[in-house]
């Protein structure tokens, strides 16, 4: 497969990593993990190049782009560890949000995402469940026209910083009953705090105690908000594995560096064959890891992709991604461990991205179920 840019898409991955690499530092990272923000400064600019709206609908506000354009945005992203809500925001709220194909929704909703005005997010984990649309037993009481909230929802992604949050449940047992609404942290009954998690990023927990749900912040019931809601997991995957594409690519790049400068024995360490060896094995990882995604992506662009052909590409950025990583540090040996170095930023962040919408054992078992299901059928 020609994995070959077009021009708009080269000028684009080009001019994301002039941007991006002039305006984030691992010190703003840094920064901005202490103080429990994102890079609003950075975001502001994103909203003005067009680049926050890249990958939604023209009739929601956006650019229209492709989930592969949004991909390329967010694989030169993860080589910054760029402090800001775009996956949780524009690939995954704005997807939901637009596969509701509800012209009053993607007005009152999907717009103010696109234009950067508001953020928003998805909340479908659970105490009980992660990933598992199957799983959700967030109460979703009638009363009225609307809902009544029960229940808790965990590691919404930049839930901390989002304007409106994006939540599935459900009413009853069966697919019919799942309810997808949309909250803010203001509305009464409505709790969102700060989770603890490796990257010290804005992952919250959100907790509802019999928190209203008008009927017009109902955005889809049923088998339609199934569909909104893999749809955005599924675009979200991509772009995560695009994430941990770019930060490992770094991670590589900072291990060859060092081993041209450490010497040991009176030599570089990257004389010796077994750093040869690590070196090159992080290479042949993410190559082929880049060209499983890019097919992934492409091909889920051209709408002759599924979610089992993401599923591998997920499973396959998360083992390379792990690997790279793990090698990165044993290169770096004793001083990649020290939260000075820099390394350990793309490390714990790597790997929050490899647990998010679904670990290497959860995307395997989906493309293993796809192989028993096509053999059952033969």
């Amino acid at each position: 497969m020609d994995f070959s840019l077009t021009e708009e898409q080269d000028i684009l991955k080009r001019a994301a990593r002039d941007f991006l690499t002039t305006n984030v530092n691992n010190g703003l990272v840094r920064e901005l993990e202490e103080a429990g923000r994102y890079a609003q400064d950075v975001w502001s600019t994103l909203v003005d190049l067009g680049w926050i709206g890249l990958g939604i609908p023209e009739e929601g506000g956006g650019a229209g782009g492709t989930v592969f354009d949004q991909m390329l945005l967010a694989e030169e992203m993860g080589r910054v560890l760029a402090p800001i809500p775009y996956v949780a925001s524009s690939v995954i709220a704005g997807t939901a949000i637009a596969e509701t194909k509800d012209a009053q929704v993607v007005k009152d909703w999907l717009m103010p995402v696109a234009t950067g005005e508001r953020i928003g997010t998805l909340a479908i984990a659970e105490p009980g469940s992660l990933w598992d649309v199957d799983s959700v037993a967030l109460e979703a009481r009638p009363d009225g026209d609307g809902y009544r909230l029960d229940g808790v929802k965990l590691f919404v992604l930049d839930g901390v910083f989002a304007d409106d949050i994006l939540v599935l449940g459900r009413s009853g047992p069966s697919d019919d009953d799942l309810v997808l609404g949309i909250v803010t942290a203001e509305m009464a009954g409505v709790r969102v705090s700060r989770m603890h998690t490796m990257s010290g990023d804005g992952q919250a927990a959100v907790r509802f105690s019999d928190a209203a749900l008008p009927a017009a912040r109902v955005l889809a019931r049923g088998g339609l908000a199934r569909l909104a809601v893999e749809e955005a997991m599924n675009r979200g995957r991509i772009a995560l594995a695009a994430y941990m594409l770019g930060a490992a690519d770094v991670a590589m790049q900072m291990s060859v560096d060092y081993s041209l400068d450490r010497v040991q024995f009176g030599r570089q360490i990257g004389s010796f064959q077994a750093i040869q060896h690590k070196l090159a094995g992080m290479m042949k990882d993410l190559a082929s890891a880049r060209a499983l995604l890019y097919t992934a992506a492409w091909r889920y662009a051209s709408g002759t992709g599924d979610d089992v052909q993401v599923a591998m590409a997920k499973a396959w950025m998360n083992d390379t991604s792990e690997r790279t990583l793990w090698e990165a540090h044993q290169i770096h040996a004793g001083v990649a461990y020290m939260m000075e170095f820099d390394l350990q930023l793309f490390t714990r962040r790597c790997k929050t991205w490899e647990l998010i919408f679904g670990d290497t054992h959860d995307q395997r078992r989906k493309v293993g179920d796809h192989i028993a299901t096509t053999a059952a059928a033969l």
